[in-house]
Formats: structure tokens, C-alpha cells, sequence
């Protein structure tokens, strides 16, 4: 599998990441390590978690990500070889969520200890937390970069890497210029908060207009489209199909958002 720079880092991943918030809760622990053995098998190096996966599934409460990620790199012995990214922000049982610096580093040390390894490679902000001095955040992640071993990596950081491929190459589909990558996690229960929502996150858009190269768009496949598949991958799904049919053709890798075979 091609490999790449993980931004300016000295850190090199495989071109493909192994996302994972159902592993170890709806997919069982021997289903999971198969999975990832085939991930590695074919030079996958880049799984990605958070803290709280998947703290919504019931009887789950959070950390079954990281705890079943630590245990397949134990029995592996190949912790050297992987690259892992981690998230922290939203709550689950036990953790309050949020990033204040002493959130940061009580959510850092658990998942250090879930992963059993003494770094995190790459380490997200899975929300903002408007409630805590933007001073405060950086100041105790720039902590955790600094202590011995912890984090490696701190910012989703391209590079210009993205730009380098061809626009029918990849399914980064909006990657004009891209470098940095923020992302906003919005949700609301009402139909009555829509508007002040959208206009919340509007005026945050406006703000960081000046300070931003790149574009705005949704993260996440809006299933609610009637053809969410071409709104979300664009011109690559045809593309992507492809792939998928020639690398996964029992369709081994398989959720609700998946890239179906072609």
C-alpha cells in the first residue's frame, strides 16, 4: 500500500486509515482483530479512535475502541509499526468532555493506559468547547506534545500533500490548498433550533473566513439525501466503486456510509 508524510511530521501512514468506533462493542473482539490483521496484512499503518467509541451502542460505555486497538497491538507486538490517532471532547460515562487542561490531560492518560502504549501519534479535538479559553486548550495540548513521549503529532496538518494528487485521484474532494483540517460537530433536538444553530455556525464561518485558504463542507454523509453517495464523494465515487470492488470484493469492510461495490 502507497505511503505517505502525515503532514510535516516525521511520522510516515499507509494512504489508506482503518477507521474503528464499532470495534470492540458491535464488532466483536476476534471479527476485530481479523480485520485488522487484514488491514496490516496488505500495509495498512493507520488506525484511527476516540475515547468515547462507542459509548451510544447500548451496554457500552466508552473506551471499547482504544481498550480492543491495545489489545490486537499487545498480541501483535507491532505497536512500532502502526500509527494511532485519537480524539477526546464529547462526554461518555466518567468523563464530563470538553477541553480544559485538566480534562485533556485526565482523557490523555486514559487513553494511553486503553492503548497501552506510552504516545499517541496523532491526537484531535473531536469538538470545540466555547465554554473554555481557546488559551487554555492550546496551551495544555502543547503540554502534551512537549511531555516525553505522549503526542507526537498535535493538527491534522496536509502539508499540501492532498494537492499534489490528482482531483480524480482522491476522494478529497474539496481540497483546495488544503493544510489544516477543523472540524465542527453540530447536533440539536428540535426543529425550533435549526436556524440559531445554522446562524451560529455561519457567524464561526465568517470569522475564520480570513484565516482559512480552503472551503466549507459537510464532514459526515447525510444519509437524508436522496443521492448522498454523489453529493458526498463527487466525481471519485465511480472511482471509489472501483477500489472497493478490486481490494474488498466480499465487501468485508461495510456500514451504513460505505462506498458500495461497484
Amino acid at each position: 500500500m502507497k505511503k505517505v508524510k502525515l503532514g510535516k511530521s516525521h511520522l510516515e501512514v499507509s494512504a489508506l486509515a482503518m477507521g474503528s468506533d464499532l470495534i470492540g462493542s458491535k464488532i466483536d473482539r476476534d471479527t476485530a482483530f481479523k480485520l485488522f490483521d487484514f488491514y496490516s496484512e496488505n500495509g495498512g499503518t493507520f488506525i484511527d479512535t476516540a475515547n468515547m467509541y462507542a459509548c451510544w451502542l447500548p451496554g457500552c460505555a466508552g473506551g471499547e475502541s482504544e481498550t480492543t486497538i491495545g489489545a490486537w497491538m499487545k498480541d501483535r507486538r507491532n505497536r512500532d509499526r502502526m500509527v494511532i490517532s485519537s480524539k477526546l471532547a464529547f462526554d461518555y460515562p466518567g468523563c464530563e468532555g470538553g477541553l480544559s487542561a485538566a480534562e485533556i490531560q485526565r482523557e490523555c492518560d486514559k487513553s494511553l493506559k486503553r492503548l497501552g502504549t506510552d504516545r499517541i501519534d496523532l491526537y484531535y479535538a473531536h469538538r470545540d468547547d466555547r465554554a473554555i479559553p481557546l488559551e487554555e486548550t492550546m496551551k495544555a495540548l502543547d503540554g502534551l506534545v512537549k511531555a516525553p513521549g505522549e503526542i507526537a503529532v498535535l493538527c491534522d496538518t496536509y502539508g499540501g500533500a492532498i494537492n499534489k494528487v490528482a482531483a480524480d485521484a482522491t476522494a478529497f474532494v474539496h481540497r483546495a490548498n488544503t493544510k489544516y483540517v477543523m472540524q465542527y460537530y453540530m447536533q440539536w433536538d428540535s426543529a425550533s433550533a435549526t436556524n440559531a444553530n445554522i446562524a451560529m455556525m455561519r457567524t464561526l464561518y465568517a470569522s475564520m473566513r480570513p484565516f482559512v485558504s480552503g472551503g466549507c463542507y459537510v464532514n459526515y454523509c447525510d444519509l437524508d439525501l436522496a443521492d448522498w453517495q454523489s453529493a458526498y464523494w463527487g466525481q471519485n465515487l465511480t472511482r471509489l466503486k472501483q477500489i472497493k470492488s478490486s481490494f474488498d470484493p466480499d465487501n468485508v469492510f461495510r456500514h451504513a456510509q460505505s462506498v458500495p461495490l461497484a
